[in-house]
């Protein structure tokens, strides 16, 4: 891979600040194994995560402070970082019930997590000695060693990673997540993601912007010039996933799947310098259907989600990104009208839309 990653062209995000700090890492994922015993103990630890979560859910929503709420997990926990991060991803659970429109939460498995910090050495309860071995701790402050797996692909990532957290220049959350078998989830940086999974291109067109508009059963895909005329269109169409009974893991790789294609086809036709996405990180959902059956499954459609992955892949593939906000993508006079000028889906329309949104933000990446 080109090392051709300095600052002047490395790929940037144009976006609120607080929507960019939540943009700031991408998950990596290995395998995890430890003894039979140490196995037993992890679970035990994981079970308390997964009580400890939902009493801080439901303080949260009773409006009881976060020092209470702090006191309350140790009564679970004495660690103050597992307090901390329990107390985020309680947080994260009520943001999301507020965004979908949700009343309730449950958390459905054990798991374990800790917030990283490069002041802890990366982290100070989940550490990674080395890209197969991570060391863990039990809530009476013994360690219990771990031998881990991650795909050759992570490896140098990995190792740079852990070579920067050992002399305190970079922090990463870790997830141990209980499944069939054990897996261990690390926050790398994005930066240092892109850096070593990404594509740097030579011949990126800054004058060609890819907008894309994201369903639960479609990806459309517009690409316009820097005057705004329409370069071509590439739309992927999967209703299928939406069909009663259609396996919710499998619908999630279709859509990722379509999403990329999209992207991709405008990198390698047009070598495409932005891709341009709707900002739904404030937007709230779950209300727009009078159909209760198409309701829930508009909500259980992981919008948010497909988005980061749309994000993460556009930079892996050496383009500038933009968030636009959506209002008027849909619904609204010009939407109607590029609908009946063009001959263009509403769909379509909507992409083209995101696309001129962009277009007018170019500016502060050029």
């Amino acid at each position: 891979m080109s090392q051709r990653t300095s600052q002047d062209n490395f790929p940037k995000i144009v976006a609120p600040r607080n929507i960019v700090r939540q943009l700031q890492f991408a998950t990596v994922i290995g395998g995890l194994w430890v003894k039979p015993e140490d196995y037993v103990k992890l679970l035990l630890l994981g079970n308390k995560f997964k009580i400890a979560t939902d009493e801080s859910v439901k303080m949260l929503k009773n409006k009881i402070g976060e020092k209470e709420i702090i006191k309350t997990i140790y009564d679970y926990i004495p660690n103050y970082i597992y307090a901390e991060s329990i107390l985020k991803q309680a947080k994260a659970i009520v943001d999301s019930l507020k965004y979908s429109g949700g009343t309730s939460a449950f958390i459905n498995r054990p798991y374990i997590y800790s917030r990283g910090n490069r002041y802890d050495k990366g982290n100070r309860n989940i550490r990674l000695i080395s890209i197969d071995r991570v060391l863990i701790k039990y809530h009476d402050g013994s360690w219990i060693e771990g031998y881990v797996r991650f795909k050759n692909r992570y490896h140098s990532l990995l190792d740079e990673l852990i070579a920067l957290a050992s002399t305190r220049k970079e922090g990463y959350g870790a997830r141990i997540v209980f499944r069939g078998s054990l897996e261990l989830h690390v926050n790398v940086p994005l930066h240092l993601y892109v850096k070593h999974l990404g594509s740097p291109r030579d011949d990126i067109d800054y004058s060609k912007l890819l907008g894309v508009d994201l369903n639960s059963d479609r990806v459309n895909g517009v690409i316009v010039d820097n005057e705004g005329r329409i370069v071509n269109i590439y739309n992927k169409y999967f209703h299928e996933v939406t069909s009663h009974g259609y396996p919710k893991g499998k619908a999630r790789e279709v859509r990722l799947k379509s999403l990329f294609e999209v992207i991709d086809f405008a990198v390698r036709k047009y070598s495409t310098g932005f891709v341009v996405f709707e900002n739904l990180f404030n937007i709230k959902y779950g209300r727009y259907l009078f159909n209760p059956k198409a309701n829930r499954k508009v909500t259980r459609f992981a919008k948010r989600q497909l988005l980061v992955h749309g994000i993460i892949y556009s930079l892996r593939k050496w383009c500038n990104v933009i968030l636009v906000n959506p209002y008027g993508t849909t619904h609204s006079m010009e939407h109607n009208m590029i609908m009946r000028e063009y001959g263009l889906d509403k769909h379509t329309a909507s992409a083209y839309l995101i696309a001129l949104k962009g277009l007018k933000k170019t500016q502060q990446l050029l």
